[in-house]
């Protein structure tokens, strides 16, 4: 599962990446149209491999991959319209479909409980817990005992409690060395 999860996020970001690219490309060049194509194949990966994501069904389908079936009709309707040479419904689906994608994005990354925002949050936790420390070495207040050579005890248990590893839980993206890791 881990696999399925990675090329999601990589197909994702990809297409958020290139989406980008394309609205500021000018359009109908050939360039537009192979980045086009580009996209369409991220798009294609980011809700096909969201089939095998299924941590908020309890190992079945949920709504989210109602969403991606509609993302997988959407990119055909919108392949088709091109080619028929309605480009303003071609444009309205495109649109609609990368709107989507920075929307289920934000959410995923937003929303409690989901492994992108518990691994982000972690890290944030992480970040803002070091902060005060480098900030008071840089300051120069920070004290240190150091006694025949060695820090305190005091420090060294707090040490220790800094450098232990975050435990993996269910759906934590954390990962261990082995047991007891």
């Amino acid at each position: 599962m881990a696999t399925m999860v990675g090329m999601h996020l990589g197909a994702a970001v990809a297409a958020v990446l290139l989406g980008v690219g394309i609205l500021f490309m000018r359009r109908g060049t050939s360039r537009h149209r192979w980045v086009g194509r580009l996209w369409v194949a991220a798009m294609t990966v980011t809700a096909a491999t969201s089939f095998g994501i299924r941590e908020l069904g309890g190992g079945h389908l949920s709504w989210l991959h109602a969403l991606a079936a509609y993302v997988l009709t959407g990119l055909v309707l919108a392949v088709v319209a091109i080619r028929r040479g309605d480009v303003s419904g071609h444009r309205r689906q495109m649109l609609g479909l990368y709107a989507g994608l920075v929307i289920a994005g934000g959410a995923a990354v937003l929303m409690p409980g989901r492994a992108l925002n518990s691994a982000l949050a972690q890290m944030w936790h992480h970040e803002a817990a070091a902060a005060p420390d480098s900030a008071r070495r840089a300051s120069g207040t920070e004290t240190s005992v150091i006694r025949n050579g060695r820090n305190s005890d005091k420090q060294a248990g707090a040490l220790k409690q800094t450098q232990r590893a975050p435990e993996a839980g269910p759906g934590s993206l954390a990962m261990t060395g082995g047991a007891g890791a």
